[in-house]
């Protein structure tokens, strides 16, 4: 079985506040900037080597209230499909 995992870190600034964030923990516990992590892992059959199943996790917070004094924003989990070219 054909694996790959990625990891990613870094800063979110969305034009919008996320809906998601609002209605889930009120105005107060959402950020215009905040610290966005990401990770992924993708499962390919040998078989068909261009296409593979991908699960991802994404997380906004305020990283320990350092941003926006916000703690906990919001988790999103994905599962989708990759198509390599």
């Amino acid at each position: 079985m054909d694996t790959s995992l990625a990891i990613g870190d870094g800063l979110s600034f969305p034009t919008d506040l996320p809906a998601e964030e609002l209605n889930a923990h009120g105005r107060g516990n959402s950020g215009r900037l905040l610290n966005a992590v990401m990770m992924e892992i993708t499962l390919a059959d040998p078989a068909m080597p261009e296409w593979a199943l991908a699960l991802r996790y994404h997380h906004r917070s305020g990283f320990f209230r350092s941003f926006s004094d916000v703690g906990e924003a919001s988790t999103v989990f994905g599962l989708g499909l990759k198509r390599r070219f």
